[in-house]
């Protein structure tokens, strides 16, 4: 059968299934997702945090707030979702069964199950973000402004925080707001630093600005790895698609002056290693971590554990949550049945969207490959904040896709649907 012309959001009438809105709710959608680490920020501004400051920053409070407010909303909207396919829909729910049976039988059933409850909260709210966009309540372009203004929001607050308390003695990586451990300030700089050097190759010059502080940030608290995953993310993007290769210049110049900024940080106001952290070639006990988590994945390699139960191996040390690779993560979870079922939805998902992706696109694509290279040297695909931004950044790319087969709606248009 052949396949109609591909369409772009812009490109339908208003009548079309796909139609453009002004709808107030969804600019606030956006702006609270872009606002919300600020918002984590401020609950955890002190030095010595109570028990539930503690709980808001393990679990970024104000970020599963606002997505169960997100679903809540999407509920009441009604639903508007692409039509079921047997196959991907069969495997999501036998990923779910897997995840819940496997946990409530875990040796930590009691973190595990909040664990798990916190993925069904991700999975909902890509469903929602899909679903606001097909009922018209949503617009993709409303996101990238509003996480960049977030992001800067959220660093005044947060330099404002270490000038504050800022001394010799002090511990840089796990008293601070926001993060249990600074590291992870670099999750949240690679998404920002991902969707700001995509529409920066398309010459929005202010996203360049804000591409480097996130970059500076980043290196200021020391985070390695988000050098490498933007340097990984890109290099898959412009290997993947053409569009992006004639920005490498743009991009090339941004992580310069993004390093150079993290380097003057660092000198101005120390904080930790800071920049100087780049040079140690170290894995930082990554692969002692790898290999301690192989045993346990042969013990149970089929079904896995269950969500969050790496906290009772001796070789975690009571400190480490996560294998600090997202392979060796689902493994120790889920097993190899749950490896399968992921890898399966990922491909099938990927098939859909890949032969449609165009230059509009790439400030979603290309956040969602660096967390992805981020993933597999540390818990970018663990934490609740970063898993959040995958989301949705992942959704609006598949809402603004939902259509590898072009239908006919009733007033002749194509739109979008999966098959």
């Amino acid at each position: 059968m052949r396949l109609l012309p591909r369409v772009g959001l812009t490109d339908l009438p208003s009548s079309a299934i796909w139609k453009r809105s002004d709808c107030l709710a969804g600019a606030v959608i956006a702006v609270a997702f872009g606002l919300a680490p600020a918002v984590l920020v401020l609950l955890t501004f002190d030095e010595v945090l109570t028990p539930i400051q503690l709980q808001a920053r393990s679990l970024a409070t104000p970020i599963l707030l606002m997505e169960i407010a997100v679903i809540v909303y999407a509920l009441l909207e009604g639903l508007k979702l692409p039509r079921i396919v047997a196959l991907p829909s069969a495997a999501l729910v036998m990923l779910l069964a897997l995840a819940w049976v496997t946990v409530v039988n875990s040796p930590l059933a009691s973190a595990g199950i909040i664990r798990t409850a916190i993925w069904t909260i991700h999975m909902l709210f890509g469903f929602s973000i899909v679903n606001l966009i097909r009922c018209g309540q949503l617009r993709r372009e409303d996101f990238p402004p509003a996480i960049a203004f977030g992001f800067v929001v959220f660093n005044f607050l947060f330099v404002a925080f270490v000038v504050s308390v800022h001394r010799a003695d002090y511990d840089w990586i796990d008293a601070m707001p926001a993060y249990s451990n600074i590291r992870w300030l670099g999750f949240y700089s690679t998404a920002v630093f991902g969707i700001c050097a995509a529409v920066y190759t398309g010459n929005r010059h202010l996203y360049a600005a804000v591409a480097v502080l996130a970059l500076g940030i980043a290196v200021w608290s020391g985070s390695r790895g988000t050098i490498y995953s933007i340097l990984a993310g890109y290099t898959v993007a412009i290997a993947l698609f053409p569009e992006m290769r004639s920005g490498w210049r743009r991009v090339a110049m941004i992580v310069a002056a993004g390093i150079a900024v993290g380097a003057a940080l660092t000198a101005v106001l120390p904080m930790g290693m800071g920049a100087e952290r780049l040079s140690d070639t170290s894995s930082s006990g990554r692969v002692e971590i790898w290999t301690a988590t192989l045993p346990y994945i042969q013990l149970r390699p089929f079904f896995g554990w269950g969500e969050g139960q790496m906290l009772w191996m001796p070789q975690a040390k009571g400190v480490f949550v996560h294998p600090h690779n997202v392979i060796l993560q689902v493994l120790l979870a889920w097993g190899m049945v749950g490896l399968a079922i992921i890898a399966g939805l990922s491909l099938w998902l990927a098939r859909q969207l890949f032969p449609q992706i165009s230059r509009d696109d790439l400030p979603f694509v290309l956040p969602v490959l660096m967390i992805t290279a981020f993933s597999l040297i540390d818990g970018a695909l663990f934490h609740v904040q970063s898993v959040a931004t995958f989301v949705l950044l992942l959704s609006l790319l598949a809402a603004g896709k939902v259509s590898s087969r072009a239908s006919i709606s009733a007033d002749g248009y194509p739109y979008r649907q999966l098959s």
